[in-house]
């Protein structure tokens, strides 16, 4: 109900702000990639690894590109609960998968 698509994300009506991208695939790291380069506060939400199924090196590569250039990452985590705050944030709790311990933080 709280979240959107890859896709949603060009038809907002106002700009994203400090966002999060949920997931490793080539087309979440493309997301977070552009938004962080659009100037947005940009975090990756990733399970296990990034680019399952790649070769290494270079999955490995691409992340630390990402990184260098101001994208967060969040390892070893799953979101649990996304919520709306009353100033139109979203809340989201996010769980470490290993250690089961829970966050929460404040998205656009």
């Amino acid at each position: 109900e709280y979240a959107i698509t890859s896709d949603d994300i060009f038809s907002l009506e106002k700009a994203p702000g400090k966002t999060l991208v949920v997931g490793a695939s080539y087309i979440s790291l493309e997301c977070g990639g552009f938004l962080t380069g659009l100037g947005f506060e940009t975090s990756i939400m990733v399970r296990s690894i990034v680019l399952r199924g790649f070769d290494r090196d270079c999955a490995d590569r691409i992340q630390e590109d990402l990184v260098a250039s101001g994208t967060r990452f969040i390892h070893k985590c799953v979101p649990v609960k996304i919520e709306a705050t009353p100033e139109g944030l979203r809340k989201v709790t996010y769980e470490n998968v290993e250690t089961k311990q829970q966050h929460v933080e404040m998205f656009e």
